[in-house]
């Protein structure tokens, strides 16, 4: 997989936490900021690009124990409006599964249906 760009607006929000912790970006540590990110991001409705950059996060490191990521999509109609809800996370042979975790969006005309 190649590498995973940050979305402006989570690029945004990471340098306003670097600025009120009164640190510069590069003495903070991206990978554990995200994992706060994360936890307020999951059951959220976020902008298209946030949701699928969460998720693609999630999936993309693979977890200390091993296993496989595990990702599904739906759309569901309310009233005139789409919403999607990408659901991931990690599963293996071990008894210990990670959590599910969710990140929806509204969507939108630009948005595309994703090849799984």
């Amino acid at each position: 997989m190649g590498e995973l760009e940050v979305p402006k607006s989570i690029e945004k929000s990471f340098l306003a936490f670097c600025k009120k912790q009164g640190e510069k970006p590069e003495n903070v540590d991206f990978k554990d900021w995200m994992f706060d990110a994360l936890d307020e991001a999951d059951g959220k409705l976020l902008p298209e690009e946030e949701a699928i950059f969460y998720a693609t996060y999630v999936t993309q490191e693979i977890p200390a124990e091993g296993g496989y990521p595990v990702w599904g999509e739906i759309t569901l109609k309310v009233g005139k409006d789409k919403y999607c809800v990408v659901a991931c996370s990690w599963t293996s042979e071990l008894d210990e599964k990670r959590p599910l975790q969710l990140f929806a969006f509204k969507v939108t005309k630009k948005h595309k249906k994703r090849k799984q």
